[in-house]
C-alpha cells in the first residue's frame, strides 16, 4: 500500500530528550494551514497513495485534525493514521470525534513502562499517567 506522511508542524506537549525536532522555535511551532494539507492529500491520492499518516510534533494538538481526517476519508484513503504520545486521546470524547471522522490507525509513542523513566524522557511530569 502506497503511503503519504504529512507533517503538520513541530508543536508538541512533550519535550522528549531524543526528539528529532529538537527545541523548535516559535516560528517552527506554527501549524500547516489546513487548506495546504488538504491539497497535499489530494495530490498524494491522485498519485495513488491509499494510506496517509499525520505526524508532528504532536498531531492531536493540531487545531484542524478532525477536519483533515474527514477530508482524507472523503478523498478515499483506506488507512488514516496518526503517530502520537496519546496524552490527549485520554479524552474519550476527542478520541471518538477522530474515529468518527475516519481515523483508522494510531501509533502510540511510549518509551518506558516505568513512570519515572517515561516522565524523565518526555520531560513532562505526568506524561506516563
Amino acid at each position: 500500500m502506497k503511503n503519504a506522511d504529512i507533517n503538520l508542524g513541530k508543536a508538541c506537549n512533550n519535550r522528549c530528550l531524543f526528539c528529532a525536532n529538537g527545541e523548535p522555535t516559535k516560528e517552527e511551532r506554527r501549524w500547516a494551514r489546513a487548506e495546504h494539507v488538504e491539497r497535499e492529500m489530494d495530490r498524494h491520492r491522485q498519485e495513488g497513495a491509499e494510506s496517509v499518516g499525520f505526524l508532528g510534533g504532536e498531531p492531536t494538538l493540531y487545531p484542524h485534525l478532525e477536519r483533515i481526517i474527514a477530508h482524507a476519508r472523503k478523498v478515499g484513503f483506506q488507512r488514516i493514521s496518526i503517530c502520537t504520545n496519546a496524552s490527549r486521546l485520554a479524552d474519550r470524547e476527542r478520541l471518538e470525534r477522530f474515529l468518527d471522522a475516519g481515523l483508522t490507525r494510531v501509533a502510540v509513542s511510549i518509551h518506558s513502562h516505568l513512570e519515572a523513566v517515561e516522565d524523565g524522557i518526555t520531560r513532562r511530569r505526568g506524561s506516563f499517567a
